[in-house]
């Protein structure tokens, strides 16, 4: 599940605000790597949110963005070895960072 959600709005002339904001999600399923050997690896529900806040300058933008706004950690791979798990990779924490876009 998903939902995306943009907002423009001039806050003076030559200048537009923006703002976005994106949520996904997922619930149930398993972890592609079933053999005979490696069990079914329930996957847990997850829920994700992205945003980034900018301005356009005439065909220049610059925008601060924050992905994973809520640091949420979650699993997204396990590799077992019979029953025991022996590589666990995690998402990765709170990117955030500015982004400068020119439009020509």
């Amino acid at each position: 599940m998903s939902a995306n959600a943009n907002l423009r709005h001039p806050p003076g002339q030559n200048v537009e605000g923006l703002i976005n904001r994106a949520d996904n999600g997922q619930r149930g399923g398993g972890q592609d790597t079933v053999t005979a050997a490696t069990p079914l690896i329930r996957l847990a529900g997850v829920d994700n949110v992205d945003t980034w806040l900018g301005f356009d300058f005439g065909g220049v933008k610059v925008a601060f963005f924050m992905k994973n706004v809520f640091d949420k950690v979650v699993s997204v791979l396990t590799l077992m070895s019979g029953r025991l798990s022996f590589i666990v990779r995690n998402s990765l924490p709170r990117p955030t960072g500015l982004s400068v876009a020119m439009r020509f």
